[in-house]
């Protein structure tokens, strides 16, 4: 345990825990080659995956520190692997620094955040794994690869890149669940590569910057798609699908590599409607007053 000093304590061998782990004050950095961690670890602390360490994460691990931070500095950065499925309710690091990016490793499992978030780092996943948003998250240089899912149950505000990268046969996926909130405050946007899916059943909306946001990936909508300032562009793969309502002061435009439909009874009310590629096809008789 770590109970005094608010300064930062190192283990730098290799530590497999199956016991109790306290940091109760200030943080507990780790940086072996290969820590295996099961058991509690709790406490009112910080606890850092160091730069240049390898964590694996084990069946039976209670995780409960104030804080959780895959770190990176300057050409080093954490890598850590999950071996079982996790809830953490504490504030949530994924770090990038200078180039370098903390990588995660679903591992074909889910990790369950329900407090604060940042997500800079590279997320991958061999095996279909989840990362769950139940509270709030910034996205500013997420890099999603293979088959790791991201799933909105709560409110995420990007302000920096997000690209979905496909890897083989695999896709990522972005998906904005009923009642959450997917928030664009910069003239930013996602990327793709391959085949990825993004799905909106929630509110996907741009409120900050007067430029452009680009989607891009496969699209479905049967939430709300929300342009109150500037562009929003679904530049999506081969097939979209738009449904639900289309709304704000903005502009919404379809620009779809392959077919974007607009699906029977979609609401259109978005100040301006931008036809800039692919076929649009409507699925139903539409009506329309903007521009």
């Amino acid at each position: 345990e770590k109970t005094g000093s608010t300064g930062n304590s190192a283990i730098a061998a290799s530590l497999h825990s199956s016991g109790t782990i306290a940091v109760d004050i200030g943080s507990l950095s780790l940086t072996g080659s290969n820590d295996v961690l099961g058991g509690t670890i709790g406490g009112a602390g910080a606890l850092l995956f160091g730069p240049g360490g390898h964590f694996t994460l084990v069946p039976g691990l209670t995780l409960s520190t104030e804080i959780l931070d895959l770190a990176a500095t300057a050409g080093l950065a954490s890598a850590t692997t999950l071996d079982t499925g996790l809830t953490y309710a504490g504030d949530f690091v994924l770090a990038r620094a200078f180039g370098s990016a903390a990588w995660l490793e679903l591992g074909g499992y889910t990790l369950a955040l329900s407090g604060n978030a940042l997500l800079d780092g590279a997320l991958d996943a061999l095996a279909p794994g989840s990362l769950v948003i139940s509270g709030s998250a910034a996205v500013n240089g997420l890099v999603v690869s293979g088959a790791a899912s991201v799933i909105d149950a709560g409110a995420i505000v990007q302000a920096g890149a997000l690209v979905l990268n496909s890897s083989g046969t695999s896709a990522p996926s972005l998906t904005i669940a009923a009642g959450a909130v997917y928030d664009v405050i910069a003239d930013v946007g996602i990327s793709a590569s391959g085949l990825p899916t993004v799905m909106n059943a929630g509110t996907l909306e741009k409120t900050g910057a007067f430029g452009t946001s680009v989607i891009a990936g496969n699209f479905t909508n049967t939430g709300t798609i929300l342009a109150e300032r500037g562009t929003l562009v679904l530049s999506g793969g081969g097939i979209d699908r738009i449904g639900a309502t289309l709304a704000g002061a903005g502009e919404i435009a379809l620009a779809p590599g392959g077919t974007a439909t607009l699906q029977t009874g979609v609401v259109l009310a978005v100040a301006t409607l931008g036809l800039y590629g692919g076929d649009v096809m409507l699925g139903g008789a539409q009506t329309y007053g903007g521009e």
